[in-house]
């Protein structure tokens, strides 16, 4: 099993996250998405293989699928750096 773990913000105006993906409502908040993280390796969602991880992590919200701002898909997860990994595979192997 895949795991998604959050590196950082894209846009890197926050602390590094260094946590596991737990859940994300893309609908949240008008369409900024709720995002879960955790530490706890037991707490990440798990997917089947790295496709449908990274399927995941773009998912667009199905009630705001489009930005206001300017017109691009409103995927609220993608405004996180996160790596696929193996489920139990080290964070600490990334050198973060």
């Amino acid at each position: 099993m895949k795991v998604l773990f959050a590196i950082q913000d894209a846009a890197q105006l926050a602390p590094p996250v260094l946590a596991y993906v737990v859940s994300c409502d893309c609908d949240a908040r008008g369409g900024q998405g709720s995002i879960r993280f955790s530490k706890d390796l037991a707490d990440a969602m798990r997917f089947p293989d790295v496709i449908e991880a990274l399927d995941y992590w773009r998912k667009p919200s199905p009630l705001f699928p489009v930005r206001s701002v300017d017109g691009r898909p409103n995927r609220p997860l993608t405004a996180y750096t996160v790596v696929v990994m193996e489920e139990g595979e080290d964070p600490r192997k990334l050198g973060i």
